[in-house]
């Protein structure tokens, strides 16, 4: 039950501020970490090797399922990268929010270049910090 309550708390945090680029209107970032959770799904999912091109890239964020819901992300990329951040609805302040602590998976196809190329996903981490989440992958022509 102490848990329970730990985690309710940190999905409220999710509104918080952070060190990242102020979020549009409407937006809060999505909680990307949730940490040793017992359980629950973490990091990316795209295989090591892909075509360059289109790719759809699997991550997961958590939270309250009446206060942490998907809204979108900002995709930004070079020669070497893509960053993918991940926002959530906006929560006005001293909500409400069911206890129960959740995944949702979400996919976004992003163009990869060719050549070794780092996968970021920006968002929180349990604590309300600034969290980015990586996976190196080989991007063939």
């Amino acid at each position: 039950m102490k848990n329970l309550w730990i985690l309710a708390g940190v999905a409220a945090l999710a509104a918080c501020t952070d060190s990242f680029d102020p979020a549009d209107p409407g937006k809060q970032l999505s909680i990307i970490d949730a940490g040793p959770v017992a359980g629950l799904p973490s990091g990316i999912v795209v295989a090591d090797t892909v075509r360059a091109g289109l790719v759809t890239i699997r991550y997961h964020s958590f939270g309250s399922s009446s206060c942490n819901r998907p809204n979108g992300e900002d995709v930004a990329s070079d020669a070497t990268s893509v960053t993918i951040t991940a926002y959530d609805i906006a929560v006005p302040p001293r909500t409400a929010c069911t206890a129960d602590f959740g995944s949702f998976p979400r996919d976004v196809m992003v163009a990869v270049p060719a050549g070794t190329v780092e996968i970021r996903v920006r968002g929180l981490g349990m604590g309300g910090v600034a969290a980015t989440i990586r996976k190196a992958i080989v991007s063939l022509p």
